[in-house]
């Protein structure tokens, strides 16, 4: 199965990396992305290619911490429908199982399986390794 996730997860990365003189359409081509998935924030798209993306955007902005600081810009509104149902939770528990029963709308590339009530350990996994 091929894993993916929604384009709005480079949703800044072209202000960000054209202010390192990078053009980010070219970056784009070069991971095997569409231009048009830097506009558009609802297109599915290949996993593999956002790490590409990200990697080649890194090394052509001479900046190690490029997706860090996109992240930090983004902040969680970045996982839509996610993030509004986790946001208006009751409570923390019930935060975590909107994130669990939800996420997959955004990615499959990462599953979130929520807080044991037993252990309280994050339960986290990504079947995603960039090889370069």
């Amino acid at each position: 199965m091929r894993t993916t996730v929604n384009s709005a997860a480079l949703a800044g990365a072209v202000d960000l990396i054209e202010s390192h003189g990078v053009d980010a359409s070219d970056v784009a081509k070069r991971a095997g992305l569409s231009p048009n998935t830097l506009s558009e924030p609802d297109i599915i798209i290949d996993a593999e290619a956002v790490l590409r993306f990200f990697e080649i955007a890194s090394t052509a902005c001479d900046n190690r911490y490029l997706g860090l600081e996109l992240a930090r810009y983004q902040g969680f509104e970045v996982l839509g429908p996610v993030w509004l149902l986790a946001r208006h939770a009751q409570d923390l528990q019930e935060a975590f199982a909107n994130i669990s029963q939800t996420l997959q709308l955004r990615t499959n590339a990462v599953t979130f399986d929520g807080v044991s009530a037993v252990t309280r350990e994050r339960a986290w996994s990504s079947p995603i390794w960039y090889k370069p």
